[in-house]
C-alpha cells in the first residue's frame, strides 16, 4: 500500500509548490559566472546585512540554550517601535502560520470561511 493512500482525500490530490532553481543550478545550467541576483525568491541581492551577521555571531555564544518561546525581547522592541502594548505583538513564522493559528483558535468544524482564490496555503 502506498503511503499516499493513507492521507486525507484532500491531501492525496495536493500539488506542492515548485520552487525556483537555486542560483548554483542556474549558474551550471547556463554556464554563468559572476554575480547572479535571484529576485523571485525574496532573496536579498545585497547579501546579508553586516548588522545581522554581528547579531548572529553574538547569538552563537548562547546557541546551546533553548530559545525563548515567547520572543520577549523581540515583542518588547516591536511594541516600542509601534507604540502598542507588548501583549498586542504576536510573533509567528509568517502569515500562513498566523492564519492557521487564527483558524484553529476561532473556527470549529462546520464553520464557513470566505477567502479569495490564489491566496495563502490551503489544505482543502
Amino acid at each position: 500500500m502506498s503511503m499516499k493512500n493513507l492521507l486525507r482525500p484532500q491531501l492525496q490530490t495536493f500539488k506542492p509548490y515548485i520552487t525556483g532553481k537555486p542560483i548554483e543550478e542556474v549558474r551550471r545550467e547556463y554556464g554563468l559566472t559572476g554575480r547572479i541576483s535571484k529576485l523571485a525568491s525574496n532573496e536579498n541581492p545585497l547579501g546579508t546585512s553586516p548588522k545581522a551577521l554581528e547579531a548572529m555571531h553574538k547569538a552563537l555564544d548562547d546557541a546551546w540554550l533553548y530559545p525563548d518561546d515567547n520572543a520577549y525581547y523581540l515583542r518588547r522592541r516591536v511594541a516600542e517601535l509601534f507604540g502598542v502594548a507588548i501583549d498586542n505583538v504576536f510573533p509567528a513564522c509568517g502569515s500562513v502560520e498566523v492564519l492557521e493559528l487564527m483558524g484553529n483558535a476561532f473556527l470549529t468544524p462546520g464553520d464557513n470561511v470566505v477567502t479569495s482564490d490564489r491566496t495563502f496555503l490551503s489544505t482543502a
